[in-house]
């Protein structure tokens, strides 16, 4: 008797392997199987790379469509198509950025600043103690026009003015070139009053007290542009259990192009926080 394996004719009782002709079977790696009945798939020549696949009534060599793991550069890679069946990789952006459509870019799309409605946008922040002063670098730059300061200073004695200076390039522009404007008023309705300073060395901030810290909020206007920077102010404090509102404005009589910001209090350390955020241009 015999019996039948993968349609072949062998001994009934034998071993089906050993038992099959070995001059079936031409190159190493060869695969013998039929796509229908008494059809045989050509199992060796234009097939290499390629995986044996059935969908239960027939079977057929197939390519193995899948993304190499070599198009991945660097933490973050992202893959996108760049045309029918293309695919390439995109590095990742920078930190806060979003990925945008852009039917000019090569992969359609690419990496940007968020944006909507005039909101604001986080760009950097930084904190201090008991130092002379305090700087924030590269938060300016042609990504935004203008920009709002929030934050928070107190002095280490006394009851100093706080200031803050333009920068470029990692250093203050400490000319003549600042003149600001600052008006109080106290909730008591005494030692209301006003401090004008004209062609000074920083603009005006608050009057920093000891016993309390000044919050403060600062709109500042075309400082990366090669134009004269504009500023406003709005601030509160407690001083000698009096409530204290400000407000104040200055320009910068200048074109410099300014990426950066130092805060400090007069003639003494101070202790503080800002965060710098920018204005989305639409």
């Amino acid at each position: 008797m015999t019996q039948t394996v993968s349609g072949f004719t062998v001994p009934a009782g034998s071993d089906p392997v050993s038992s099959i002709d070995d001059t079936l079977v031409t190159f190493a790696g060869e695969v013998r199987a039929a796509i229908t009945a008494a059809t045989e798939i050509p199992s060796q020549t234009g097939n290499s790379g390629k995986y044996l696949n059935t969908d239960g009534s027939a079977s057929s060599w197939q390519t193995v469509d899948a993304v190499p793991q070599t198009l991945i550069d660097a933490k973050g890679d992202l893959i996108v198509g760049t045309a029918d069946n293309t695919a390439a990789r995109l590095p990742v952006g920078s930190n806060g950025q979003i990925l945008v459509a852009d039917s000019t870019q090569t992969a359609g799309v690419k990496w940007g600043a968020p944006a909507g409605g005039g909101g604001l946008v986080f760009i950097a922040g930084t904190s201090w103690s008991g130092s002379a002063g305090q700087s924030l670098n590269n938060c300016f730059s042609s990504t935004y026009e203008n920009y709002r300061i929030v934050g928070r200073i107190k002095a280490a004695s006394g009851s100093p003015t706080a200031h803050f200076r333009l920068r470029a390039s990692g250093t203050d522009n400490s000319s003549s070139n600042y003149h600001s404007l600052y008006n109080y008023w106290s909730i008591a309705g005494t030692g209301d009053g006003t401090i004008r300073a004209s062609a000074s060395a920083q603009f005006i901030l608050n009057t920093s007290a000891s016993n309390g810290y000044i919050h403060f909020s600062i709109d500042v206007y075309s400082p990366f542009a090669a134009v004269e920077t504009q500023m406003s102010t709005i601030g509160s404090e407690i001083y000698s259990s009096n409530f204290y509102a400000s407000h104040g404005a200055g320009v910068f009589n200048g074109t410099t192009s300014f990426d950066g910001v130092t805060f400090f209090a007069s003639g003494t350390n101070s202790t503080g926080e800002v965060r710098v955020y920018g204005y989305a241009n639409s």
